[in-house]
């Protein structure tokens, strides 16, 4: 630490400050790994979603495939046909707001990964940049603290 003279308020704030703001930036980077793994698995969820989703809307295909088979055909399998007919109906209705669920988490994922990887930049710039400004401040206040020296020796020789 630079040496001044006791009781200097700005000086010892001043880098109280810069541990302050040290702190904050690697709670960030402690914090930047969990909101990774964060998105990782709920972007996993949104994959195994829309497969799913895909899968559901196969197996319905199928089943309609089945019901307009069985209403073409002779006798009680009409209503057979009739009934799936409507069962497919219903559960259309349920992949498609498991379709639009999934499409609204993947741009929630979307916005949550541009924003970490925004906040990740910005929080590196302002390292680097406060590094700086630290190391200028630095040797401005080294200066002053030795023409300070200097001065009070003069006055202590007079």
């Amino acid at each position: 630490m630079i040496e001044t003279r006791d009781g200097d308020v700005a000086t010892r704030e001043a880098f109280k400050l810069a541990e302050l703001f040290k702190k904050m930036v690697e709670d960030h980077k402690a914090r930047a790994p969990l909101l990774e793994q964060f998105a990782k698995a709920w972007r996993k969820l949104q994959i195994q979603m829309k497969s799913f989703e895909e899968s559901f809307s196969d197996c319905f295909d199928i089943v309609q495939k089945i019901a307009d088979c069985a209403s073409m055909t002779a006798g009680s399998s009409t209503d057979i046909g009739t009934c799936l007919s409507k069962i497919v109906i219903r559960h259309r209705d349920v992949g498609i707001k498991l379709g639009e669920w999934s499409r609204e988490l993947s741009s929630g994922l979307d916005h949550i990964q541009i924003k970490t990887a925004n906040c990740k930049t910005g929080v590196n710039q302002l390292y680097k940049d406060h590094g700086n400004q630290l190391k200028k401040m630095r040797s401005v206040m080294k200066k002053r603290s030795g023409s300070l020296v200097k001065l009070d020796k003069k006055i202590k020789e007079k």
